[in-house]
């Protein structure tokens, strides 16, 4: 028996092969960011900024001795995956948001939301020079099962950015949320739909924050930025040329609470981190992440992570303000103790009743205020 194996491996439309040879019995590495012909055709998107890219890898083994191949192993692989997911979630601006939740229904409005994955522009695309060449293949619809399989290894989670009143410093903390998975998202499995996007702009604008790592391999223009958006924009109900097949998209619907809540009047108690430890001039923000990798003790490497979308390209956020002091508490119930005698909660659902015509106290409610004693 020999003791290496010659293997040619091809990449995407690239014409020509690079040879390897493997030792029998020892694992042989390819990284393929650094072996030269294979990074160059190794996509993040194409120079007309069409995202994702799923690159396809060939492997073929050659009979030892000679030239015949005698099997192959045919790999699809999307690169940097992490940057390439978005939102539906809304702008939502200091007005509409300024006190800090005291529940994770309240932290985009009582809204689910949408993580998005825009089925595949282009496939197996030629490039010379930077700029892609030839005739791509059709853009490709997958399966809930090949979703799950791409994404298996990305998790959804938090950013809490705050300033800590003690150092004057800005902090940043991380929760996790949930596996990137059919099972643990509200609909059970990857959906396709217009519903999960804006019906006049479907297409992500990609989060300045994220470009700048999606690629060494070329930096798009604006103008070509802008071009990839005009060409895959919605326009009148219709999809131009170069479109996403009309505004459909791969998404799974979410609800913002994480599995494992934290103790706390507030939303940060979460993260781990006290309300006595905030600055109250500067805002509390929490974002939506895609990550790698692991949060320990609310920490994450920074290269790991990337942030989810709005679909004007903004990073899809939620700025809070510390609350004031100057109240002790502020206790909110029904009047009506005998039939409803309901303690009114802070993002919770409760009711009142309308059952007794000759009194009014059924639908009245009762709102205790205490303010804190001033400090001598």
């Amino acid at each position: 028996m020999p003791d290496t194996v010659r293997m040619n491996a091809y990449i995407n439309n690239y014409t020509g092969k690079i040879e390897r040879e493997i030792t029998v019995g020892s694992s042989h590495l390819m990284d393929l960011t650094n072996i030269e012909t294979l990074s160059n055709c190794f996509y993040h998107y194409c120079a007309n900024y069409e995202i994702p890219i799923i690159n396809q890898l060939k492997l073929e083994f050659i009979k030892p001795g000679g030239t015949q191949g005698v099997d192959t192993r045919t790999l699809y692989i999307a690169r940097d995956l992490q940057y390439q997911l978005f939102t539906n979630l809304p702008y939502i601006s200091d007005m509409e948001t300024p006190f800090l939740p005291t529940s994770w229904d309240e932290v985009f409005h009582g809204n689910t939301f949408n993580v998005i994955y825009i089925a595949p522009f282009q496939f197996n695309i030629v490039f010379i020079d930077g700029k892609p060449v030839g005739t791509a293949a059709p853009q490709t619809t997958f399966s809930s099962d090949i979703l799950n399989d791409i994404f298996q290894n990305l998790k959804l989670g938090y950013e809490l950015t705050y300033k800590d009143v003690h150092t004057g410093t800005g902090c940043k903390v991380y929760k996790h949320r949930c596996r990137i998975d059919s099972s643990e998202s509200i609909t059970k499995r990857w959906s396709r739909g217009t519903g999960c996007w804006s019906t006049t702009r479907i297409n992500p604008v990609i989060c300045s924050k994220n470009r700048e790592k999606l690629t060494n391999l070329y930096s798009p223009t604006d103008s070509e930025i802008d071009d990839y958006h005009n060409a895959t924009s919605l326009a009148g109900g219709t999809s131009h040329a170069g479109g996403i097949g009309g505004g459909y998209s791969s998404y799974l619907c979410l609800r913002p609470a994480p599995n494992v809540m934290q103790p706390g009047d507030y939303i940060t108690a979460s993260f781990g981190v006290s309300l006595n430890d905030i600055d109250s001039e500067a805002d509390i923000i929490i974002s939506p992440i895609v990550y790698v990798g692991n949060i320990v003790n609310a920490h994450i490497a920074p290269t790991g992570m990337a942030y989810l979308t709005n679909p004007v390209g903004n990073e899809a956020k939620a700025k809070f303000k510390k609350p004031i002091p100057g109240y002790q508490s502020i206790t909110i119930y029904n009047q009506d103790f005998n039939y409803n005698p309901e303690t009114l909660q802070s993002g919770r659902y409760s009711w009142v009743g309308d059952y007794k015509t000759t009194a009014t106290d059924d639908t009245t409610i009762v709102v205790d205020v205490v303010l804190e004693s001033e400090s001598e």
